[in-house]
């Protein structure tokens, strides 16, 4: 609510849409005084008063009548709905007591130029061009289709003023439609004609002017329903002029937006950025999804629904191991096996997986002598076994390669022909 105190109302119109009712007070935008005269001649556009019923004159010099005009399309925006209208207006002067006046709606345009009647003013001055006369629209121009202005008979409302002080036109149905008529069409807006008591002599009222001061100055209260449409910060959505909208930190949105749409009763308005209107715990579809949450059981940073191991604040995938164990691979490193601890019997062993013949740590391949039996398992590793076995292996040659053994046999074999056929030939010579 702003200074000048704006009336929040929380309603809900005919479509179920809710609105923010809005409220402002409004001062004249012309004024001034109908003098009974058969010439016409007098007026008091600029003068600090307006006056209401009659004075001691004689017939035909009598009557006030004062008008008012208000700029309501400046104040109230264009297809904003009235709902109430009053007008509080400052009596300054009376010698009578109680007296009905009638607002009455205006059916002609008329002018409030610089005339000043000038000390109590209710003889009113001499007319200036522009100004409305008891015979003149614009004097001395136009004229009134009868004398004392064209009205509306029938007033919009009526209030009994009696001593010095504020009195309030209350607002009534028909009060609210001339407002709303002259939002809905400004060029019509003629504003209104105050009548006192013109049955008989010494009725009149002053009234003070929008030239008064301006705590005193006429001033007409219209609450309404603006066309414009709100998002306010708590995320609903309603009907509110952009000032309202501005001053309790909203988001103004176009004319066209409709409000209302709830479905969820998650308190955001789908007009005011609710992207899952059917999920009342999401107004965003986020990482999964309208309807499906957002959490992360084991806050790892990734929601349940895309992690396949909710529960693993170490994973969002089983890999090798599965959820609930690490893929951790204790002997990784430059040719080693690549296989996480969960599947390697030998996790401190760069180049095993499975203990083998040798056990973890110990190489199977490694066989020195080439004999077909590990080292591990050797007990004469740097002897062939096939032809030095154990125990005596101790005293053997030292282990040759297999292309060796091959040598060293035909070597023995030729060796062994030699001899055989060196015996023969000394038999033979013998």
């Amino acid at each position: 609510m702003n200074a000048r105190g704006w009336a929040v109302l929380l309603t809900f119109c005919a479509a179920g849409v809710p609105a923010v009712a809005d409220l402002v007070s409004i001062t004249p935008v012309r004024d001034n005084t109908l003098y009974e005269h058969p010439s016409g001649t007098l007026s008091n556009g600029a003068g600090l008063y307006v006056f209401a019923g009659t004075t001691d004159q004689s017939a035909g010099f009598a009557r006030r009548r004062a008008l008012l005009a208000f700029d309501v399309a400046s104040a109230i925006p264009p297809g904003s709905v009235v709902t109430d209208a009053h007008l509080i207006l400052h009596c300054s002067r009376t010698v009578v007591g109680f007296r009905t006046h009638g607002l009455h709606l205006v059916t002609a345009n008329w002018g409030s130029s610089t005339s000043n009647a000038g000390g109590q003013e209710g003889a009113g001055g001499p007319a200036v061009q522009g100004d409305a006369t008891w015979l003149h629209t614009f004097y001395n121009r136009n004229f009134w289709s009868a004398p004392g202005g064209d009205f509306d008979p029938v007033p919009s409302s009526t209030v009994a003023v009696g001593g010095l002080g504020f009195y309030t036109v209350p607002s009534t149905p028909r009060m609210v439609a001339d407002v709303q008529g002259w939002v809905d069409n400004p060029a019509g807006n003629f504003g209104w004609i105050l009548l006192g008591d013109e049955a008989t002599l010494r009725t009149a009222k002053r009234f003070d002017s929008r030239e008064n001061s301006p705590s005193f100055r006429p001033t007409l209260v219209v609450t309404f329903t603006p066309s414009e449409r709100c998002c306010f910060p708590d995320g609903s959505c309603a009907a509110a002029s952009q000032s309202m909208c501005d001053a309790a930190g909203g988001t103004p949105l176009p004319e066209s937006t409709v409000c209302g749409g709830d479905a969820d009763g998650d308190g955001v308005d789908l007009a005011c950025g609710d992207q899952c209107p059917a999920d009342p715990g999401k107004l965003q579809p986020g990482l999964c999804g309208c309807g499906t949450s957002e959490v992360d059981t084991d806050s790892d940073g990734t929601p349940d629904c895309l992690d396949q191991c909710p529960t693993d604040p170490g994973k969002v995938s089983p890999g090798q191991c599965g959820c609930g164990t690490s893929d951790v691979d204790s002997d990784a490193g430059p040719g080693c096996d690549g296989v996480p601890d969960c599947l390697d019997a030998c996790p401190d062993d760069c180049r095993k997986t499975q203990p083998g013949v040798c056990g973890c740590g110990a190489d199977d391949s490694a066989d020195t002598d080439d004999d077909g039996v590990p080292d591990c398992l050797d007990q004469c590793p740097g002897v062939s076994d096939a032809i030095f076995p154990a125990p005596q292996c101790q005293h053997a040659i030292p282990a040759v390669s297999q292309w060796g053994l091959l040598i060293l046999a035909l070597a023995l074999l030729s060796a062994g022909k030699l001899r055989a056929l060196d015996r023969t030939n000394r038999e033979r010579a013998c």
